[in-house]
């Protein structure tokens, strides 16, 4: 094992022939993030002359048997020169890689626009980026040491993700090359980003999902940050020599297998009393959500089978399935929570209780659930003017006798039958009483038009002009202190 560090220009990080691996995350610069480097060009040359411009560390892996160079850190800032040095200076530079990715296609296109826009007003300042940009390049013949450096960066532009680092480190951890790159492209798949950027469905999976159902214990309720999230499902994660797949006792698998992975994403097949079991619905894969996490493939296949999970309840682009139970839940659901102006506080606890019920249930009274769990999260709507973090703590420990010392994610994991759960949603519920003000508009206000349009969906007699009306205050006043009525009456009808 050998590690260079050394000084470059741009030009010469250019010769050598960079591969972007497949397991490399989408080109996400923006707009945004090309402005602040154009700008930062600008102004630095402008007052420094033919100075060298640093543009900070790029970390690359040189694979002597293919001779290229893999980029494991620097893909973003390079990707983004290569379009200025295009339209600036008429220059093209080879770069291998996959480019056909509906966000790294557009991405390079919207940038591409830009950034000839920006600089037909500095044609005539040309400054040679080639000689004047220089880096700190990190090269290592082993592909486990480039990660390590990688892991202790912290680059311009796009701020790393946990799930950034969970991808490389549990992708390190497999032996199989060729399955190594289809794990990455699933990945890079499941991992589709938001409008607003923000956020991608693996970020809201692993941050309000998965690791507070797996941290959230007892009265240690507290919010996650990247360091956190690291320590779980990295650090704290077991060894894998092997590229195997160890499965605990759980109702799916009944008994603790060690098992070789089939080479096929799309389905996984695992061995239950001698029997080969083909299971294409990742749903359904043998793993329960508070388990200890194995590094490498068992990591990948427990993140899709939670990632199958949230899409089913949650992602309104899917097809509903035919199953009554979950139809009815899709309706509350959307009728109250997607989109709504609810609190995302409160979404994303609803969201994370439904994941871990079904995990322990499946669809089995899930509507019952999911109606209870609503009247728990919407009398704190009803009832506060103002939700924070701390509310959602404050719900989930809260208990009448102060005796208790699991909360509701604790019970819902340790409980035998849904009941239990019932039951101790319905003691730990806030009771809507008289002297509340419910006279003003706002997110209170439209939570209570969304919940009374549900409820007459399924076959609740309410006057919805009334409940709009303020003028009608006993008659709303009557028709909330009555929620948990109308839950029975739906539950007793089979809406």
């Amino acid at each position: 094992m050998s590690i260079e560090v050394s000084i470059l220009t741009l030009e010469k990080l250019l010769e050598k022939q960079l591969v972007i691996p497949e397991y490399q995350r989408f080109y996400v610069w923006d707009k945004e993030n090309v402005e602040d480097l154009l700008n930062d060009l600008k102004d630095f040359f402008l007052n420094n002359g033919n100075e060298k411009y640093y543009l900070g560390t790029v970390i690359l892996h040189n694979d002597k048997t293919n001779k290229k160079y893999n980029i494991i850190d620097g893909q973003q800032r390079i990707l983004t020169l290569l379009i200025i040095l295009y339209v600036f200076e008429q220059q093209e530079y080879n770069i291998e890689g996959e480019f056909n990715n509906k966000i790294t296609m557009q991405n390079i296109k919207n940038n591409y626009k830009y950034v000839s826009e920006y600089l037909d007003n500095y044609k005539n300042n040309k400054i040679n980026l080639l000689k004047n940009i220089i880096f700190t390049e990190i090269e290592t013949d082993s592909e486990d040491e480039a990660f390590i450096f990688f892991d202790t960066q912290n680059g311009r532009g796009v701020t790393l993700d946990a799930i950034d680092y969970l991808k490389s480190y549990h992708l390190r951890a497999i032996k199989d090359d060729n399955y190594r790159d289809i794990i990455a492209e699933d990945w890079d798949k499941n991992n589709r980003y938001n409008k607003n950027k923000k956020h991608n469905n693996l970020n809201i999976l692993f941050n309000e999902i998965l690791w507070k159902a797996r941290r959230w214990t007892g009265r240690n309720i507290h919010y996650e940050n990247i360091k956190e999230i690291k320590r779980e499902f990295e650090k704290n994660t077991k060894h894998n020599d092997n590229d195997k797949c160890l499965y605990y006792t759980n109702i799916e698998n009944i008994m603790s297998i060690n098992k070789n992975i089939t080479k096929d994403i799309n389905f996984l097949v695992f061995n239950i009393k001698e029997k080969n079991i083909k299971i294409k619905d990742k749903k359904y894969y043998p793993f329960k959500i508070r388990q200890p996490i194995i590094e490498g493939i068992n990591f990948f296949l427990y993140t899709n089978k939670y990632n199958e999970i949230y899409k089913y309840l949650f992602d309104n682009n899917n097809e509903v399935s035919d199953e009554d139970e979950i139809k009815k839940f899709h309706k509350l659901y959307t009728t109250i929570y997607y989109k709504k102006n609810i609190s995302k506080y409160l979404k994303s606890l609803f969201e994370l209780l439904c994941v871990v019920y079904y995990d322990k249930y499946g669809e089995k009274d899930l509507f019952k659930f999911a109606l209870y769990c609503d009247y728990l999260i919407g009398n704190y709507r009803i009832l506060k003017a103002r939700i924070s973090k701390e509310t959602i703590i404050k719900i989930l420990k809260f208990d009448i006798e102060e005796k208790e010392t699991d909360n509701l994610l604790d019970i819902i994991q340790m409980s035998f039958e849904a009941d239990e759960i019932i039951k101790f949603i319905d003691k730990i519920t806030p009771k809507i009483k008289e002297n509340i003000d419910i006279k003003k508009s706002g997110v209170i206000s439209e939570y209570i038009i969304n919940y009374s349009n549900f409820i007459k969906d399924r076959g609740i007699d309410i006057d919805i002009k009334k409940m709009k009306d303020k003028k009608h205050i006993n008659y709303k006043m009557d028709k909330l202190k009555d929620r948990k009525n109308s839950i029975l009456k739906i539950i007793s009808k089979g809406q």
